[in-house]
C-alpha cells in the first residue's frame, strides 16, 4: 500500500514537472489534490485541443514509463465561451 502511494506521488511529480518545463504559465491553470490534477488550457481552440491533449499525455506517459511509474489517464472537455454582444443603447 505504501509503495503504491509513493509511486502515485512520484507520478504526480512527473506530471507537474512536465507542465512546469513545457507549458507557458499564461496558457494553463492548475489544481493539485492528493492523486488528482486538474489543468485548464487557455487559448487553445477546440480544433486543436485533442492534438494538444494527446501530445501532453504521450510525453508524460513516456517519462512515467522510463521511471517505471503508473501511466496517467486523461479526460478532457472543450468549453467555448461566446462573448455577449455589447449593445450601444
Amino acid at each position: 500500500m505504501i509503495a503504491t502511494l509513493i509511486k502515485t506521488d512520484d507520478a504526480l511529480k512527473v506530471v507537474i514537472e512536465h507542465f512546469y518545463k513545457n507549458c507557458h504559465s499564461d496558457n494553463f491553470l492548475g489544481y493539485i489534490d492528493k492523486n488528482k490534477v486538474l489543468f485548464i488550457l487557455i487559448n487553445c481552440d477546440a480544433k486543436n485541443t485533442p492534438k494538444v491533449i494527446n501530445r501532453i499525455r504521450s510525453a508524460i506517459n513516456k517519462q512515467l514509463l522510463k521511471q517505471k511509474l503508473p501511466n496517467i489517464s486523461v479526460i478532457y472537455r472543450s468549453v467555448a465561451q461566446k462573448r455577449a454582444a455589447q449593445s450601444n443603447s
